[in-house]
């Protein structure tokens, strides 16, 4: 399952995806605070900017009017 930052948010999704036995990738707001798998506890945007730039990876999501939008995207089990 993946979905956007408003599906992110709502911890209660989350919180049932996981105890359906599920994974999931959801985008998270830049300012949620997140519990690393280190247990350490700070923002998204903090943790995002910590890591390696051979962390990411950059893919192209859709083309549009304006051309071809890319994102750049890692995955991290944070809770």
């Amino acid at each position: 399952m993946v979905g956007d930052s408003a599906y992110g948010n709502a911890a209660t999704l989350r919180e049932a995806i996981a105890d359906a036995g599920h994974y999931y990738a959801l985008e998270m707001p830049k300012s949620a605070r997140i519990r690393t798998s280190t247990g350490r506890v700070e923002t998204v945007e903090a943790f995002g900017e910590a890591l390696p730039p051979e962390a990411w990876t950059r893919y192209a999501l859709t083309l549009s009017k304006q051309g071809l939008r890319e994102s750049d995207w890692t995955v991290h089990r944070v809770v």
